[in-house]
């Protein structure tokens, strides 16, 4: 009976190893396809990323000239009335578009400034 009871016990533990080594497989085929889902969002992602880095970049330049133009435009306009502002030149009436930037530009909260009177000495 013992020589019985050792071969039932090693046959049953036959089977439950291939039945783990079943699941185990069939879960590792699991995990390296959902991986590879990941990898391919994730290198998405990163396109997505370096796209959005390279328009930010491009905005930042375009509020970095409107806030020249913008300061430009206000020392101009500042500058009392003589011989030498009378000869300035007045942007065109139809730059409205360019006009509508600077103002947008301006009415930003990181944008504005205190006033004088505000500012530290």
């Amino acid at each position: 009976m013992t020589s019985t009871n050792n071969s039932l016990r090693l046959a049953l533990g036959a089977r439950m190893d291939n039945i783990a080594k079943a699941d185990l497989l069939a879960r590792v085929e699991e995990l390296t396809g959902h991986n590879t889902e990941l990898a391919v969002t994730a290198a998405q992602q990163r396109a997505n990323n370096d796209t959005l880095r390279a328009r930010v970049t491009e905005l930042e330049d375009d509020l970095a000239a409107a806030r020249t133009s913008l300061r430009r435009m206000i020392r101009t306009e500042n500058l009392p009335p003589d011989a030498d502002n009378a000869a300035r030149p007045k942007p065109p009436p139809g730059d409205v578009a360019h006009a509508d930037r600077l103002l947008t530009a301006a009415a930003h909260p990181s944008t504005r400034r205190r006033p004088n009177h505000h500012r530290r000495r």
